[in-house]
Order: C-alpha cells, then sequence, then structure tokens
C-alpha cells in the first residue's frame, strides 16, 4: 500500500492527461517563455511556478517508473505538456472549490488519515513511507483536505449519486475485462465490481465535462 499515499498526493490529475488547451488557452512565444523560466503557466491570474512543475513532473517520473532518457524529443514535450496541463486542471479546481465554500473539518482529516495509515503494518511503516516520498504529515493532510473539498465538490456539482449501471453496461464490463483470460471468475461473482468500474467510468465522464467548462471560461496562459 506504500503507492496510496504517492496517489493522494497527486490525486487531483484525476485523468487530466486527456484534457487539453481549449479556446481561451493561449501559448506564449519562445521570447516571452524564456521571460518567464520561473512560471509555467497562469490560471485566472494565478501562477503556477516551475518548481511546482519540477516537484510534480519528478513525481510522475518516480511513481510511474518513466525512463525520461529513452525518451524522444516529442515524447519529452509531450509528457511535459501533459504534465502541465495537469497543474493548470489542479488550479482550476482548487479555484472552483475554494469559489464554493466548501469547508472540510479536521476531524474529516483525521478520519482519512486514520484510514491511509491503517493500510500500513505499522505507524513506523507509514512513516518510512511518507519520509521516502520527501512527505510529513502535515503535508499528507493537506492533500486530504484537498481530495475531500474536490469530492465534494464534484458530489455538489454533477449529482453523482444519482448515477446507475445497467445490466447490458455490467456485462459489457465484464466481457471486455474477461475477453481472453482462461478460467475467468463468474460474472456473478465480480458483479460488484464490474458495477463499481462501470460507475467509476460515468463519474470521471462527468468530471470531465464539468472540467471542460471550467477551462472554457478561464483565462490561460502557458509559458512552456
Amino acid at each position: 500500500m506504500k503507492n496510496l499515499i504517492t496517489v493522494l498526493v497527486v490525486i487531483i490529475i484525476l485523468g487530466a492527461g486527456g484534457w487539453y488547451l481549449y479556446s481561451q488557452q493561449t501559448k506564449k512565444s519562445g521570447e516571452e517563455a524564456n521571460a518567464n523560466e520561473t512560471i509555467v503557466a497562469t490560471v485566472n491570474g494565478e501562477e503556477i511556478s516551475r518548481d511546482d512543475f519540477n516537484a510534480l513532473r519528478a513525481q510522475v517520473i518516480a511513481g510511474q517508473g518513466i525512463d525520461t532518457e529513452s525518451m524522444t524529443e516529442q515524447e519529452s514535450e509531450e509528457f511535459d505538456t501533459q504534465l502541465v496541463d495537469t497543474l493548470i486542471s489542479q488550479r482550476l479546481l482548487q479555484q472552483a472549490v475554494s469559489d464554493s465554500g466548501i469547508i472540510i473539518t479536521e476531524s474529516q482529516i483525521d478520519e482519512q488519515v486514520n484510514v491511509i495509515k491503517g493500510q500500513f503494518e505499522s505507524e513506523q511503516a507509514f512513516n518510512e513511507t511518507l519520509s521516502s516520498q520527501g512527505a510529513t504529515l502535515a503535508d499528507l493532510r493537506e492533500q486530504v483536505r484537498s481530495e475531500l473539498a474536490s469530492q465534494a465538490y464534484f458530489n455538489q456539482e454533477l449529482d453523482i449519486s444519482s448515477l446507475s449501471a445497467s445490466d447490458e453496461e455490467i456485462q459489457v464490463a465484464y466481457d471486455e475485462a474477461t475477453a481472453g483470460q482462461e478460467n475467468a471468475p463468474s460474472l456473478e461473482e465480480v458483479r460488484e465490481q464490474a458495477l463499481q468500474f462501470v460507475l467509476q467510468q460515468k463519474q470521471q465522464q462527468l468530471i470531465n465535462e464539468l472540467m471542460q467548462v471550467l477551462r472554457s471560461n478561464a483565462e490561460i496562459e502557458i509559458f512552456i
């Protein structure tokens, strides 16, 4: 479960690799970009720093075991573009949550942190994992706060609780997941997992659509 903390740290990515650039997003010329070496983008006037970009880049590389040395120049550029896109999505979401007035209590954070701790064999193992990722308990608590606030915002804006999955959709998900497998479990054995998979897909689609709306209404500049 060591990856759990890493997942929390970058959870606001939320599939952001699929959220690309919209009409009100402007890419700066090379000359302007060079003049802003400490900033990779601005979102509604708020700056995203080069330090934030470098931190996310290092985290994704370490977490996914990416060999950047083997990347072509084009692949490297695309990788960096997706990282900036992720940070933009993250900042848009933070701004939307802030505007919504949603407040997460310390007790809510305590509860979630305790759930995370429970995935480790001991308190020491938990602390060692935090340390190995260059994070502190305070960092984790802040990320948990952000995640809980984001989930509350999505629930408020998207009516996620009303999502459902038909028997046909569950069957399709099962067929796709078990295609080509020998001795695959029966649908009844994994029906709940198939149901959750379908619901998660639908939730992600709603989130993507909401993020596109936030982007279309935002003023975004990119300097990388």
